[in-house]
């Protein structure tokens, strides 16, 4: 009779047993759950976390190309400078050259007035000093047309450059935005996730005091 008494409390202690633990399981069901979506949050969030530091590294990349730009533009603006001071000695040069050359011809014509002798040879000077002149004036003509040619290609080129270089701000100007509200939204996200873990953390507490009291009782 003892050993029947004993095997009954032992089914007894088994089914209370197997009560429990599926009591214990239906407790922890909602907590194991949320921790599940917890953690596929926290992927997600790492994930967004990634594409963050990717796009910081890119807006990185756009500003030192924006200021390789920046340097280009600068440095073409002082060889333009220069060609364009090269332009006006060049054109200073010919200029006196040329005055020399119409001094010499009014000294010759006065001399020539004074002395009808030499009119052969003065007319010879003469006329070398006249296409001396015709020479310089061609070689002035030709090199304001160079240089007007050069100005307008540097100025040209300097324009496609500052185009580029204004498309480029407004591209990382634009890429900082996107970037900011991808912040934000972010650490709206990691508010939430903390709030849901402090919850979840909460919950399972209270789970575990409960299974607590069920073992004492």
């Amino acid at each position: 009779e003892a050993h029947a008494m004993t095997a009954e409390l032992l089914c007894e202690a088994a089914e209370i047993e197997s009560r429990l633990r599926e009591h214990i399981l239906q407790l922890l069901e909602p907590t194991i759950h949320k921790h599940k979506l917890l953690e596929m949050e926290v992927a997600k969030m790492k994930n967004t976390a990634d594409t963050a530091i990717a796009d910081i590294a890119d807006l990185r990349r756009q500003h030192e190309a924006q200021e390789s730009l920046r340097g280009a533009i600068e440095g073409f603006g002082v060889t333009l400078a220069e060609w364009d001071r090269e332009r006006r000695e060049h054109e200073q040069l010919v200029g006196d050259r040329a005055s020399l050359q119409d001094i010499e011809i009014n000294e010759l014509r006065r001399a020539l007035a004074g002395n009808s002798g030499d009119v052969a040879t003065n007319a010879h000077a003469l006329k070398s000093l006249g296409e001396n002149v015709k020479d310089c004036h061609k070689e002035m003509t030709e090199m304001r047309r160079f240089c007007t040619e050069r100005v307008d290609l540097a100025r040209d080129k300097l324009a496609k450059l500052r185009d580029e270089f204004e498309t480029r701000v407004m591209a990382v100007e634009s890429a900082q935005c996107i970037f900011k509200d991808a912040a934000t939204v972010q650490g709206m996200d990691v508010n939430r996730v903390k709030t849901e873990v402090g919850r979840v953390s909460r919950e399972l507490t209270e789970a575990q005091a409960g299974v607590a009291d069920l073992w004492r009782s």
